[in-house]
């Protein structure tokens, strides 16, 4: 009953908000000069720091075959400090469960008030942007939407590298399915880094003991930071990129979904289908904030 269709969020816009704290802003320009036998040099350097921009999205179609979604790269003059990913209608997700934001599971519990899987857990075949598809007599049909999926591209505004961090995750309109809202995962992927899980909505010393399906085996510990704010003390440490940001840039990949795995995903935390419609916003840094220091 619990992996029935629950009808989530309003995702309605994932805010990226790009800081680049250890050199400035992006703003403004420092003057460089020198001087030379030839006479005054003067030109303007552009502060270092990082910038990002979304790829616009064409999504997947079914039929005889299927149409993966496509991703078109963002134009030079299209990068900022912030961008948005606006959507006019709510998004319905299905719960599914995964370790790497590439094999994605899902099963069915047999009570509303259990999140254990009581059948036996489904291989998804997942196009971009989050549908699954079923072969029925040659032709595939959707089957529902298991994750929000956006992609970016992040690069810095000078020769300069930088690691790229996760410093916050809010996650806004939490009024009706607290419990629920627990479940909520955000999966950062960066060029070729393993991706990185969040449960925002899990404080950062809950002992919860968090957990996801991998294939072949019973559900095991999930390696997920916790917490809205990152710091020091944060394991695993919430960096998605090593010293790997640069001019040419980076594609970066953000799933926003339900774990099925999760303590709190079953029915009756869903307040008879009046689900909130949540906001993630997602902040990052070119490094860690400070850990707070015990008074």
């Amino acid at each position: 009953m619990k992996k029935t269709k629950i009808i989530v969020p309003a995702l309605g816009m994932l805010l990226l908000s790009t800081a680049a704290s250890v050199t400035g802003t992006v703003a403004w320009f420092a003057v460089n000069t020198s001087v030379s036998v030839t006479g005054l040099k003067v030109q303007a350097k552009v502060e270092g720091g990082i910038v990002i921009a979304p790829y616009s999205m064409t999504g997947s179609s079914g039929g005889a075959s299927i149409t993966d979604a496509t991703f078109a790269a963002p134009a030079d003059n299209a990068f900022g400090n912030t961008c948005a990913m606006a959507m006019a209608n709510a998004v319905s997700l299905l719960p599914t469960s995964t370790s790497n934001a590439s094999n994605w599971w899902h099963n069915t519990s047999d009570s509303v008030n259990s999140h254990v899987g009581t059948g036996g857990y489904e291989a998804l075949t997942l196009q971009k942007d989050g549908k699954h598809y079923q072969l029925n007599n040659t032709t595939y049909e959707s089957d529902g939407q298991y994750f929000l999926y956006s992609q970016y591209k992040v690069k810095s505004t000078n020769a300069d590298t930088f690691s790229l961090y996760v410093s916050g995750i809010s996650v806004s309109a939490d009024t009706n399915t607290a419990y629920l809202n627990k479940s909520v995962r955000v999966a950062v992927k960066v060029g070729g880094a393993a991706a990185v899980f969040f449960a925002p909505k899990y404080a950062a010393d809950d002992a919860t003991v968090l957990k996801w399906y991998v294939s072949g085996e019973t559900p095991s510990n999930a390696t997920v930071v916790k917490g809205t704010a990152m710091n020091t003390d944060t394991e695993p440490s919430p960096q998605v990129a090593a010293n790997t940001i640069n001019l040419a840039g980076l594609d970066m990949g953000i799933w926003i979904f339900y774990e099925g795995e999760d303590e709190n995903c079953k029915t009756i935390n869903a307040n008879d289908n009046t689900v909130d419609a949540l906001t993630v916003d997602v902040t990052f840094s070119t490094s860690l904030p400070a850990a707070p220091q015990n008074p």
